[in-house]
């Protein structure tokens, strides 16, 4: 008579650690990226000669361009560090939520590369910046994406718990049987 474990996958381990350190570092780079590039913009007087420069439409449209893309980021942080709470308490809706992140997270960056091209006229360097940040999204969405869909470790990692009765819970902790463990004849 062999033993199977169900409670196989009631830890986070396996590729599940790389989606995790991937959101924490997502939420970091993301800040970074916003002390780096946005303070100076709103320190130095940038924000200002943008906003009153000789061609005012280009001006506005580029300031409303930065207050958005500032928000939306700050928004990808705060999902990202929500999904990392998502994923410790083993929500069933979490594979669903970051299929999500990572959809959106590529649609951003695409829109992102489709509005800067429109709004200014990139040096070559930006332009590699910015294609390699869609490469980067591409390939981790589709990788991604469908580790989520395809998973057995996901699956069984994020299914709906059934709650314990006080009887189940009574013999759980007194030892005398487990419930969790499902014996194959």
């Amino acid at each position: 008579m062999q033993k199977q474990l169900i409670r196989d996958y009631d830890k986070i381990g396996g590729w599940l650690i790389v989606v995790g350190l991937g959101l924490f570092g997502t939420a970091l780079e993301i800040l970074a990226s916003l002390v780096t590039d946005y303070v100076p913009l709103f320190s130095n007087g940038t924000w200002m000669s943008m906003l009153t420069s000789s061609s005012v439409a280009n001006g506005a449209a580029i300031a409303i361009f930065v207050v958005i893309e500032v928000l939306v980021n700050l928004g990808f942080v705060a999902f990202s560090v929500f999904l990392l709470f998502q994923m410790r308490d083993k929500k069933p809706d979490f594979p669903k939520k970051a299929r999500l992140f990572y959809i959106g997270n590529l649609i951003f960056v695409l829109f992102d590369l489709i509005v800067c091209f429109q709004l200014s006229s990139n040096s070559a360097d930006s332009a590699t910046s910015l294609y390699g940040n869609l490469a980067r999204s591409i390939v981790s969405t589709g990788i991604w994406v469908s580790y989520f869909n395809r998973s057995n470790r996901v699956k069984q990692t994020f299914r709906v718990r059934p709650t314990l009765s006080s009887e189940e819970t009574e013999s759980r902790t007194s030892g005398t049987e487990d419930p969790i463990v499902k014996t194959d004849q």
